[in-house]
């Protein structure tokens, strides 16, 4: 479930990424900021997920 959160949450922010390029900064983003703080959430998680595993994120 982790890693199936971070793989959506890297996605849906790489296409809103391609989508703030292709319109330019001056036109904005089309996520919500709840959805932001969502993904970060999810990204947030599987950092602690791999932090508790001894992994180094840093």
């Amino acid at each position: 479930m982790v890693l199936r959160n971070l793989v959506n949450a890297a996605n849906e922010l790489d296409s809103e990424l391609c989508t703030i390029l292709s319109r330019g900064v001056d036109e904005g983003a089309s996520m919500t900021g709840n959805r932001y703080e969502e993904l970060m959430d999810y990204i947030i998680e599987a950092e602690d997920y791999l932090k508790e595993r001894g992994v180094d994120v840093d």
